[in-house]
């Protein structure tokens, strides 16, 4: 019997030593034999047999590396010292130890118990273990059916249970389980070293960098296909520690393809495997369990320090930084006013166009919503006709903005929004949409990333570009569409009548110009009214807010110089946007005078900011921007498009009214009379519609200055500062701010002043 019982607790099934009244021993047996007797066999042998079979399944087909890998560990360590603690008793007894045999050479069963006493809170705790690694959530699951789907566990789940089982009070529970996580988190350590050393995925479906579903391996689109999965980042990891992982392995990628392109080998980059790996090495190699989250955040940043100092500067050097930010500062953001009125041009002749085709066959497509819809080839005429008339206001002996000119076709493009880029946009946009507006169908002008652009420029940097682009635009162009209104020359001057028309027919001329002149007055009024409001709303988001973030931005960029320096670089700077400005009247635009320094600027400088810190700082500097415009005031921007659809209506109407009066005074039937008393009547009702709603602007325009004002609604404390000083205290980035609403103070001002200048600005205003 004694050696089925050591046989079982080596985790051999014993069919002589059985639970209940089939035992061979059960009528032999007392009741407290009984207990001590399950207590070796059910509760130490079974539970060793069990944990055994589990942990050897999931060592072979757990999905998770570290989870292989602490199954392992459980079977080569723990059961291990479980099986030396069963040949240990053995030699005792065979050796007649007193400690279990005693007189007559019994042994008896209590002191066996007390041989392996401990071991059975042990083999418990790794039961449990075995049990969550195979399935993770079971007892939520039991007290809760619908507590959520079963998945495998991961390397993140694991560590985090094992690091809360070394606080449960028992020394011995407590060694096991920090033995647990040394061996998860040196696993786990290995997945991390293969990313940050080599630029390679470790595969395994728990490790946090992941590839996006549907997108294939590209050189363009390596470095923005990875992402980061936050519920499978470690409990030690902290999220700009997480950021920083992703950020090196992508970086190592994009420095591997270089090396393997013939054509831009000249680049001449050192090999990281070769080069950096031995420093980098002995960062991680430093690292012990458990691994505290300040070590390994201070590791990480080391390595990225290193990588950024002797790799990827060369790889992304600060001019082409400084280009294409510049480009979309230029474009994107609207700093080349006349690529905005052009764009506006092109999408009016085209739909100008388009409606003189529909009319000539309103009968061929009155059921055919498809000539209702933009198609492609126009959107991509649109922006090629925007592009031709740039090109046709450039000097041809201004080479660089030539060649500005010439990158901006290649890299911005002009498309119809499909619905999976509509649904990203959620998170990011305030919830109104402005990109319908320029044309029928939503369209987004985009910024297309290229390599090495995309270690600092992400696909939601884009789009936040799109959407700060397309609000700008939304605002420029209902400012244009109002101002081209004082073009109608038949409403706004007084014709005289045919020289041949007989004194009925020139009074009754004279009287309804007269009349007309009257009615038009008010809608006039506030037609003036409403765009010398988005008129100064331009002018605040334009050259105020969006030309000091990015001076702001840019003077962050450049390396450090001497006092006497940065004075000067702040006065090219200055000079510089105020040319641009002044250029926009006579179409014509020039860079910053900082850029045309900038390679004696690289030549000088001690460090720069790396790609990692750049994304971050570039983020900030959008975010603000964002905020500073309004564009996430959810309430604001929602008046702003009710008011913009307001105004497109009533500049359709004074121009069919326009058209209307043309033919009356040239042909005198009576059907234009009655066409243009319904079209007054809709004039009124459209003139109440934008009246109103400049009101509820200006009044929403002034709740954002008092919330400003109190110190509440400013830009979020996570902008604040973001820079290199994450890593060393230093340098930080600090996006420009409107300084508690001063500028909407100046905006309000402004409009204050027009209204008590001019009585027509809007009646009941204030």
């Amino acid at each position: 019997m004694l050696h089925e019982l050591l046989l079982c607790l080596s985790g051999h099934p014993s069919p002589i030593i059985a639970n209940g009244k089939d035992s061979p021993f059960h009528s032999l047996l007392s009741p407290p034999e009984h207990a001590l007797l399950k207590t070796l066999s059910t509760d130490l042998g079974d539970k060793h047999l069990y944990i055994r079979e589990e942990a050897t399944s999931i060592s072979k087909t757990h999905p998770s590396i570290v989870c292989r890998a602490v199954a392992a560990a459980v079977i080569s360590v723990h059961l291990e010292d479980f099986q030396q603690r069963i040949l240990e008793v053995e030699k005792d007894i065979l050796q007649d130890d007193p400690k279990y045999v005693g007189a007559y050479n019994v042994v008896p069963l209590s002191a066996m118990v007390t041989a392996f006493d401990g071991w059975r809170r042990k083999l418990s705790w790794l039961k449990d273990l075995v049990d969550f690694i195979k399935q993770p959530g079971a007892s939520e699951r039991q007290r809760d059916p619908g507590f959520g789907k079963e998945e495998a566990c991961s390397a993140a789940e694991t560590i985090q249970w094992a690091r809360d089982a070394s606080h449960t009070g028992y020394p011995e529970i407590a060694q096991m389980a920090l033995q647990v996580v040394g061996v998860a988190e040196m696993a786990w350590l290995k997945q991390v070293a293969s990313w940050v050393l080599y630029g390679k995925h470790p595969g395994g479906a728990d490790f946090f960098v992941t590839r996006k579903d549907g997108e294939q391996d590209s050189r363009n689109s390596a470095y923005s296909s990875y992402i980061v999965v936050s519920k499978l980042v470690p409990c030690f990891v902290t999220p700009s520690t997480a950021s920083s992982i992703l950020f090196l392995g992508k970086s190592l990628n994009h420095i591997r393809d270089r090396q393997a392109s013939a054509i831009e080998s000249s680049y001449n980059i050192a090999s990281p495997e070769t080069s950096l790996l031995p420093a980098h090495l002995k960062h991680l190699s430093a690292l012990k369990p458990p691994i505290s989250s300040a070590a390994f955040s201070k590791a990480i940043g080391a390595i990225r320090l290193s990588l950024s100092e002797n790799a990827l500067q060369r790889l992304l050097p600060l001019s082409e930084v400084l280009d294409v930010l510049q480009l979309a500062k230029d474009f994107l953001l609207l700093g080349r006013g006349e690529f905005a009125i052009a764009l506006i041009t092109a999408a009016d002749g085209r739909l100008s166009s388009r409606q003189g085709r529909d009319a000539t066959n309103a009968k061929k497509h009155l059921h055919d919503l498809a000539s209702l819809t933009i198609r492609d080839g126009e959107v991509h005429s649109v922006l090629a006709r925007t592009w031709t008339t740039l090109a046709s206001m450039q000097s041809m002996e201004d080479d660089s903005m030539n060649e500005a000119l010439d990158r901006a076709r290649e890299l911005i493009t002009l498309t119809i929004k499909t619905v999976d880029s509509r649904s990203s946009e959620r998170d990011q946009s305030s919830g109104v949409s402005f990109d319908d507006l320029l044309l029928p169908s939503s369209t987004l002008l985009s910024l297309r990333i290229m390599s090495p652009l995309d270690l600092f420029l992400g696909p939601s940097d884009v789009t936040l570009y799109s959407n700060i682009h397309a609000y700008l635009l939304a605002i420029r162009r209902a400012h244009l569409h109002l101002s081209r209104l004082s073009q109608l020359s038949t409403l706004r001057r007084v014709h005289p009548s045919p020289a041949k028309a007989n004194r009925n027919a020139n009074h009754r001329h004279q009287e309804g110009s007269a009349q007309r002149t009257n009615s038009l007055r008010s809608i006039w009024a506030t037609v003036s009214a409403a765009a010398f409001f988005f008129s100064e709303l331009a002018d605040y988001f334009q050259g105020e807010v969006v030309q000091s973030s990015w001076s702001t931005f840019h003077t962050w960029l450049l390396p450090p110089f001497s006092p006497v320096e940065q004075q000067n670089q702040a006065e090219h700077i200055s000079a510089a946007d105020s040319l641009s400005a002044s250029s926009r009247g006579s179409h014509s635009h020039s860079q910053p005078a900082s850029s045309r320094q900038t390679n004696k600027a690289i030549d000088r400088a001690s460090r720069l900011h790396d790609p990692e810190t750049l994304a971050k700082a570039h983020r900030a500097y959008l975010e603000s921007i964002r905020h500073s415009i309004l564009l996430n005031d959810l309430e604001f921007t929602s008046m702003l498009r009710r008011q913009m659809t307001a105004v497109d209506h009533l500049c359709a109407l004074l121009q069919r009214l326009d058209t209307v009066v043309s033919n009356s005074q040239a042909s005198g039937e009576e059907v234009f009379v009655a066409e243009e008393g319904r079209i007054m009547t809709d004039l009124r009702a459209s003139k109440g519609k934008v009246a109103e709603g400049i009101k509820r602007l200006v009044e929403r325009l002034r709740r954002i200055d008092d919330t400003r004002d109190s110190g509440a609604g400013g830009v979020s404390r996570d902008l604040a500062a973001i820079g290199d000083g994450e890593m060393d205290g230093s340098d930080s980035f600090v996006p420009w701010a409107s300084g508690g609403g001063r500028g909407l103070e100046r905006v309000l001002l402004k409009l204050d002043y027009g209204g008590e200048r001019d009585e027509r600005f809007m009646p009941d205003y204030t």
